[in-house]
């Protein structure tokens, strides 16, 4: 059972590990996604009346509001890959010190459970989505970036379900061990 136990922390080492990887994959992957096809901020506030902030940005003299929405989404958005990643790193490490017995906490499965459900949403949308377009031929590389995105996305959705269930293992078979010797 100890033998299985070590099996199940390897296991676990590297499915933190392989955690830790794939969120810094998302942060480059969002980060040049953000830096070559920026989003149209400009448009996506059309339908809003920004007249009053022109007034209110033309008493602040230097002020453009179209670069400010612009600049106030991008860090928002790279705010929020960062947190993000930052999530991903703490799952990893939690894992990685839970396989080598230095933190017991439950915390980081609950956490990688949910963001898994979570992913596993998104990827289905994504996959739907790469299906509808695959029809429309206009853009070749569009469609081989996505598909490259999807299966890179699955695969850290794998370590992260490897990591859950390595995790849970762990767990148990402690308690197992932790029996036989009190006895039980």
């Amino acid at each position: 059972m100890e033998a299985k136990l070590r099996h199940q922390q390897t296991i676990l080492f590297y499915s933190g590990g392989a955690t830790i990887l794939f969120s810094f994959w998302s942060l480059v992957k969002h980060l040049f996604t953000l830096i070559l096809n920026p989003p149209p901020w400009e448009q996506m506030f059309t339908q809003y009346d920004l007249s009053g902030l022109d007034g209110a940005a033309s008493a602040m003299p230097g002020i453009d509001i179209t670069k400010f929405i612009r600049g106030t989404g991008n860090s928002a958005m790279v705010f929020g890959l960062v947190v993000s990643m930052l999530v991903y790193v703490y799952l990893g490490i939690s894992a990685i010190k839970d396989a080598s017995g230095k933190k017991k906490r439950v915390t980081y499965i609950v956490i990688s459970t949910l963001i898994l459900i979570g992913a596993l949403f998104s990827t289905a949308l994504s996959i739907q989505s790469y299906m509808q377009g695959l029809y429309l031929f206009d853009n070749y590389a569009f469609y081989d970036e996505r598909l490259t995105a999807i299966v890179i996305e699955t695969f850290s959705q794998l370590s992260l379900l490897i990591t859950i269930i390595a995790g849970c293992r762990t767990r148990w078979l402690r308690h197992k061990i932790a029996q036989a010797k009190t006895g039980e």
